[in-house]
């Protein structure tokens, strides 16, 4: 169940579902409100429209109103925007029961994935068809892995 430390690997499952249950799905604009929380604005058939809320290593869920997008984007949500605006949302999905949500999108002969962390710190993460970050939203070297552009 969801509390005051994120979601559960349940309440990814849940969320996932709902998102596939609304597919076809395609990326209207991405917005960055702070450090850690963005959302996107999807539109479905027959002029359907959704937003996500996105907040790294907490929470990712469905909104009915998104809050005041800042005047100038930041420079992640620019690079998302130009990556995944327009594109068609193919799948979603999640890996096992971990706190993870994958968003795999088509843009033009590309596919692109987002990967979006609801556990700890958490982070966002674009990635190319093979998985090659193309930028995260945090920097991170582990002992065991990077999250830094060009890793796999």
């Amino acid at each position: 169940m969801a509390s005051e430390q994120g979601m559960s690997g349940i309440d990814t499952r849940a969320m996932v579902s709902e998102l596939n249950g609304k597919l076809p799905l395609w990326i209207d604009k991405v917005y960055q409100f702070d450090t850690r929380t963005l959302a996107i604005r999807l539109n479905g058939e027959n002029k359907a429209k959704y937003s996500l809320i996105i907040e790294a290593g907490r929470r990712a869920h469905l909104v009915r109103d998104l809050p005041e997008p800042p005047k100038n984007p930041p420079q992640f949500a620019m690079l998302l925007r130009k990556y995944i605006s327009g594109g068609k949302v193919l799948g979603i999905r999640q890996h096992g029961l971990e706190r993870v949500l994958i968003f795999d999108i088509g843009k033009g002969n590309q596919i692109y994935h987002l990967i979006i962390e609801l556990f700890d710190e958490g982070n966002v993460i674009l990635s190319d068809e093979q998985y090659m970050i193309i930028k995260p939203l945090w920097h991170h070297r582990f002992r065991d892995r990077e999250v830094i552009p060009g890793v796999l």
